[in-house]
């Protein structure tokens, strides 16, 4: 097998541990169910860093906490509105136990983007990026990353123009 990336839909225990000592890099997705109580509890947001990256952190090559799938794809404006105080709880959690190198993202449906070739002029859907309470508008881009830095990165690696089946999700990530 020539893998060099593993994304866990579901953080097992079982699989973090066999994957310790190996070189594949690892996504973690902390599941939709688990966004509303990590968005309003900080508390929350430390028990799933310590559950599932500090007892396998370094030895698992952890690149990347993914909270929720494809959350924009869900018309569900309370997830939306929860989607990005959740990804700043778990960032503050990682950085309280001094690790900067674990990108924090959420994996993005494809459907939630109105073009992307070429990748310089990708956009979001207008119903995504209008919304007053989604994570596309600029009022959160710059919650997130006061400096003026990106804050969504969007991956189109392996994307092929035309083709209805990209190879690769769009992450939105905070550095």
């Amino acid at each position: 097998m020539n893998a060099g990336r593993v994304k866990i839909y579901e953080a097992s225990p079982e699989v973090l541990k066999l994957l310790s000592g190996t070189r594949l890099r690892v996504s973690i997705i902390v599941t939709n169910d688990l966004i509303y109580g990590i968005a309003t509890n900080q508390t929350i947001a430390d028990q799933c860093i310590r559950d599932n990256v500090l007892t396998y952190y370094p030895n698992t090559k952890i690149r990347s906490i993914l909270v929720g799938n494809e959350v924009l794809s869900y018309d569900n404006q309370k997830m939306w509105a929860d989607l990005v105080p959740a990804m700043q709880k778990i960032k503050k959690s990682l950085v309280s136990h001094n690790i900067h190198n674990i990108k924090v993202g959420t994996p993005l449906a494809i459907d939630v983007v109105e073009s992307i070739f070429p990748p310089s002029s990708g956009k979001f859907k207008d119903e995504i990026s209008d919304k007053n309470s989604g994570p596309g508008t600029k009022r959160h881009w710059g919650m997130l990353n006061p400096n003026g830095t990106p804050i969504y990165e969007l991956d189109l690696t392996g994307v092929r123009p035309g083709s209805d089946y990209p190879q690769t999700t769009f992450a939105g990530a905070i550095e």
